[in-house]
């Protein structure tokens, strides 16, 4: 399956189109339980997936990634200034409570 997807990759969008309709043609001629049903439906999936890449690559290659300015955050760090008996209370507190 890799050499068909190779083949459509190199086709132009107009012969990946008529190459669906092709195959699409060929598989209404072929019995359903057939494994060649199978087979053709995974091709016209290849090639149809190919031509959807080709697409999305048509529609967003104009896209440009912009930022957007939120502004600026002011950052304020307050470190509190503890006194030794400050701290020694609030380490005894906590494993008092526990």
């Amino acid at each position: 399956m890799l050499d068909y997807y190779t083949k459509v990759s190199s086709m132009t969008d107009d012969k990946i189109i008529t190459e669906i309709q092709n195959l699409q043609k060929k598989l209404y001629k072929i019995h359903p339980e057939s494994p060649m049903y199978s087979q053709m439906l995974e091709l016209i999936n290849i090639a149809q997936n190919v031509h959807e890449e080709r697409l999305f690559k048509q529609r967003f290659s104009n896209v440009k990634d912009e930022v957007v300015d939120i502004g600026e955050i002011e950052e304020v760090v307050y470190t509190p200034n503890y006194d030794a008996d400050d701290l020694l209370r609030a380490v005894v507190e906590l494993y008092r409570k526990k």
